[in-house]
């Protein structure tokens, strides 16, 4: 658990933490009509509620086997955040190579939340990984400021690699060794 004074408080995932991260998910098909460059990868079509469950339950099994790494930060009684790490691959040579995703819902941004669960994540990381990998929107450069403050560097470029509203974006590729 981490709260320094900063009005909320980084900690692992929780079964009780299901309706307010599926409601953070939800939330972001709406952000997106009026935010299309937001930075964060959706479905086609948002998930059904069982859908959502399926996955919440999924994700807490996997942390508590050990098979992924998931920090959620929780402000004003709320989870308004999430930073998970899971396998990049099921190959064995692949296995020390682990894939990070994290998610802020709008309005609890650029309040050092997201720094905070990256370093929880990557400081739980360590004994299980040697190298983090992560995709980021081109457009999206607050996002790889933050990553790059904490040693991500850029591995490669995916050219017009998303297409979101009719706009093409750079699908960035970034990696940090452990």
């Amino acid at each position: 658990m981490h709260n320094g004074n900063s009005g909320f408080l980084i900690r692992r995932l929780k079964r009780r933490d299901r309706e307010d991260l599926i409601s953070n998910y939800y939330a972001l098909y709406d952000e997106v009509k009026h935010n299309p460059s937001l930075g964060i990868p959706l479905l086609r079509r948002r998930p059904s509620i069982n859908e959502e469950y399926k996955w919440f339950t999924g994700m807490l099994s996997k942390e508590r086997k050990g098979e992924a790494i998931i920090s959620v930060a929780e402000a004003e009684g709320k989870v308004v955040g999430m930073c998970d790490i899971t396998k990049y691959s099921p190959r064995v040579e692949q296995s020390h190579v682990g894939t990070v995703g994290i998610l802020i819902r709008e309005g609890f941004r650029s309040k050092g939340i997201g720094t905070a669960l990256l370093k929880d994540v990557i400081k739980r990381a360590r004994p299980r990984y040697s190298l983090l990998s992560l995709h980021v929107f081109g457009n999206n450069g607050h996002a790889m400021h933050v990553y790059q403050k904490l040693g991500f560097r850029v591995y490669g470029t995916l050219h017009s690699g998303i297409v979101r509203s009719g706009n093409k974006i750079d699908d960035v590729l970034m990696c940090l060794k452990l």
